[in-house]
């Protein structure tokens, strides 16, 4: 009954107050939340995944070649799904990046007939 008569007298101001005090309090602890995850993310070691090549093939569909960790992933994407289609270790995929780009080099610009 106590609890009761205290409800009904405290008036319509107080309410407010505690509604707006109580989403400060919510927003300032998720403030410091986001703060405490982006220094905790900051921290973590960068360069073990990467997006390193995007061939299309048409609409909806087209390889991803994937780095993770020291393993490349070349993989299908269509639009329900993703296939692997083969993996190879990081070395290997940059040895074939630079053998490619010295054959072009090599080859240079020749004109077409």
């Amino acid at each position: 009954m106590v609890f009761l008569a205290l409800q009904q007298s405290g008036g319509m101001g107080s309410s407010w107050w505690q509604t707006i005090g109580g989403l400060l309090v919510v927003f300032g602890l998720l403030m410091l939340s986001l703060k405490l995850l982006g220094k905790f993310n900051r921290n973590r070691t960068r360069g073990n995944a990467a997006l390193l090549a995007v061939w299309p093939l048409g609409p909806k569909r087209e390889i991803q070649v994937l780095k993770l960790l020291d393993t490349v992933h070349y993989i299908y994407r269509h639009e329900g799904g993703l296939v692997e289609l083969e993996q190879q270790p990081l070395a290997q995929y940059q040895a074939a990046l630079r053998e490619a780009a010295a054959t072009d080099a090599g080859q240079g610009m020749a004109p077409v007939s």
